[in-house]
């Protein structure tokens, strides 16, 4: 069941100014996407493709050097040099502005499951305001609550949403008493620039707890599952708020 599938591009200016474009940004209610998950940070990739798994959103976004984007270069063409440096072709940049531009991209995307335009396959909003779930990765445990702000059943007037509560940092046990500054070519640091532009841009509040965890990598896929799983039950207003977290400790 498909609601809706947008495909836009827009330019964003990074450090030294070099400039990026997104393209190819869509979400679809449905577990398939025709067009990758390219954003050029390779452990980037893997969260964002937990939408699909654990979602069951068909989620797509490349992120390209504008001078690619200007020739011409589609997607298909830049993926046919060497594939471990495409996969993460922006490891040295500031990914701050990345990892932002892609969760605002994605946000808007997901605002449109959410709240269900009238006379376009969905109803008047999201049908329950809120959801969580708590996911597990191994050691790691993080819970997710979402909350919807649609109380005027108007797609055109949500208002932003917020990152209300973030405690993945540190980012594992190693280095001590610093966690990981970076997982693969992932700076952990932006991390929670993502979730804030989503946050905003979706009209959703989120919270996300880390319950347990020493490894920073199963921290942070755990965060992006308990997200999805959460995402998915507040799309088909299932009822996910009878527990918290407390007993988990």
């Amino acid at each position: 069941h498909i609601h809706h599938i947008l495909t836009f591009s827009f330019y964003l200016t990074m450090t030294d100014n070099e400039e990026f474009a997104l393209t190819n940004v869509s979400c679809l209610d449905a577990s398939k996407n025709p067009h990758p998950i390219s954003t050029g940070i390779g452990f980037l990739d893997h969260m964002i493709d937990q939408l699909n798994s654990h979602a069951q959103v068909g989620v797509s976004v490349t992120v390209v050097a504008k001078k690619a984007a200007s020739d011409g270069e589609s997607s298909n063409e830049m993926m046919n040099g060497d594939k471990s440096s495409l996969v993460n072709r922006y490891a040295d940049e500031d990914q701050s502005v990345i990892l932002g531009s892609v969760g605002a991209a994605l946000g808007r995307e997901l605002r449109n499951i959410i709240y269900k335009e009238p006379g376009a396959g969905g109803g008047e909003g999201a049908s329950r305001t809120s959801s969580r779930f708590c996911c597990p990765l191994d050691e790691a445990l993080v819970e997710c609550v979402l909350s919807a702000n649609n109380t005027n059943n108007n797609i055109n007037k949500i208002e932003e949403g917020r990152l209300i509560k973030f405690t993945l940092p540190p980012y594992g046990k190693y280095p001590a008493n610093t966690g990981r500054s970076k997982i693969g070519s992932l700076q952990t640091s932006c991390v929670e620039t993502f979730f804030s532009s989503l946050a905003k841009s979706s009209g959703v509040d989120i919270s996300l707890a880390k319950v347990r965890g020493d490894n920073g990598h199963h921290v942070v896929e755990s965060a992006f599952k308990a997200f999805s799983r959460a995402l998915r039950n507040l799309i088909d207003g299932t009822d996910t708020n009878e527990y918290d977290s407390s007993g988990y400790q």
